[in-house]
């Protein structure tokens, strides 16, 4: 089962679009961990009660209201940890701003299930209008990564360099 797991602050409508696009476009099995994380406007509440009104199926749900924002990382932690518990296989981590087409969702899973030598993964990002994102960072091999993690950064420098930085 795929993990869902969507960090809202502030954000309901938002939240529930990303929502309707994912059961617009997906069919695998999946739950959704919506982390409330500390909104100040009722977005917890205001997110639950189009839930209770029937809208989705509720036990494909979990909802969680952090009592504190700690932060984008903190709040979805929370979220990571709930689908562990449940046995989920794979997770998701999206913004409450993300929608999802032509069964994304679907084809990564896929992809995963296919090649056991891809842990991540990630869609293709279309802008408003219609443009493809780029992602700013490179990809890392193994020497980039060691150069990117700063203990190993001097560590690695010092040793290859023998100047100590």
């Amino acid at each position: 089962m795929i993990a869902i797991i969507i960090l809202n602050y502030n954000t309901p409508e938002m939240t529930l679009e990303c929502i309707e696009s994912i059961e617009r476009n997906t069919i695998a099995e999946h739950k959704y961990y919506i982390i409330d994380n500390a909104s100040t406007d009722g977005s917890y509440k205001k997110i639950k009660h189009e839930f209770e009104r029937n809208k989705w199926n509720l036990p494909k749900y979990t909802f969680i209201k952090s009592e504190k924002n700690n932060g984008y990382s903190a709040g979805n932690n929370i979220g990571i940890r709930a689908a562990i518990k449940d046995g989920c296989q794979y997770l998701l981590i999206i913004n409450s701003d993300v929608s999802f087409e032509n069964n994304a969702i679907d084809l990564m899973v896929d992809i995963l299930k296919n090649n056991d030598k891809i842990a991540v993964i990630g869609p293709n990002i279309i802008d408003e209008n219609g443009d493809e994102q780029y992602f700013v960072r490179r990809p890392l091999n193994f020497n980039s990564f060691l150069k990117s993690k700063k203990p190993l950064y001097y560590f690695y420098n010092f040793n290859i360099n023998n100047d100590g930085y």
